[in-house]
């Protein structure tokens, strides 16, 4: 794999983190919560909450470390942060710090090796909490982080060439912006570039609408990536992910941040470019 620590060098200078900065307060509160609103998912079997409900969790932790950078996360995704317990909230707890309802829709995070539906092993690949979550409130569920970007790209089909922006992106996909609407599973080629790097990939149509009361003119476009190598999905997972991690950095006390690192595993240039080392399970 070509991805190396100076691509993230390359992309902290390139990338422009948009929104304002918050800080979350570094109070400690046993009980303290934290939950999040829209977006699109993945689901789980066991206790789910009803379809519909808005996309809350609360999260409980014993270190005001790992509770915000779980919040941090948690917006980044568009959850909707809620302070207490109740009927369609998400509880996503650190093992020990609380007790939850028999009917409280829970996700574990544990300090042994065990891993279940309801329970997550500490560290973590922050990718696998994202599936998690996801899984909890969507159907049919998501099965890859995705970032919402504004990315300028250039689109060949139909014998031409045109002018593009990417506004979502996974590790298999994405969402195109285009002047025309195109037909289900039609192949078209797709160009863009991270932090500098060109990405030629090809891809086929899922689907193409106007939004209704879009600011824009236009056709969104959803489409899957065909014929990746791994060295492309790789190069792709690891820039969705360095995204949120420079936002979350932006957003807390550089102490906070890379203590928090710890309780997260991270791709070799990823954990080598942010540094910090991985707590023991």
């Amino acid at each position: 794999m070509k991805t190396t620590s100076t691509f993230w060098t390359r992309f902290s200078l390139r990338c422009n983190v948009s929104g304002s900065v918050t800080r979350w307060p570094m109070t400690a509160r046993r009980s303290s919560s934290i939950c999040m609103g829209h977006s699109g998912g993945i689901m789980l079997v066991e206790r789910p909450i009803p379809r519909g409900m808005e996309r809350k969790v609360c999260v409980c932790t014993s270190d005001p470390t790992l509770r915000q950078m779980l919040a941090g996360l948690l917006v980044g995704w568009r959850f909707s942060l809620q302070q207490e317990m109740a009927a369609g909230v998400l509880l996503l707890a650190e093992e020990g710090c609380c007790e939850a309802p028999p009917d409280q829709p829970v996700l574990w995070l544990g300090h042994s090796r065990y891993s279940s539906r309801d329970k997550l092993p500490l560290p973590l690949p922050i990718e696998e909490l994202y599936t998690r979550l996801e899984h909890r409130f969507h159907r049919p569920p998501r099965r890859h982080m995705r970032l919402d970007i504004d990315l300028s790209a250039r689109v060949c089909c139909r014998g031409g060439d045109y002018a593009s922006s990417l506004t979502s992106l996974s590790d298999r996909g994405g969402r195109l912006r285009l002047p025309m609407e195109l037909a289900r599973e039609e192949e078209l080629e797709l160009e863009f570039s991270l932090a500098g790097q060109p990405m030629s990939l090809a891809a086929s149509v899922i689907y193409s609408f106007q939004r209704p009361g879009a600011a824009t003119e236009g056709y969104d476009t959803g489409v899957l990536f065909a014929r990746q190598v791994q060295e492309e999905c790789e190069q792709l997972r690891e820039f969705i992910l360095g995204r949120y991690l420079a936002q979350l950095r932006e957003r807390l006390a550089p102490e906070v941040f890379s203590a928090g690192l710890a309780y997260f595993t991270l791709p070799p240039a990823l954990q080598q470019f942010y540094g910090g080392s991985q707590m023991d399970n």
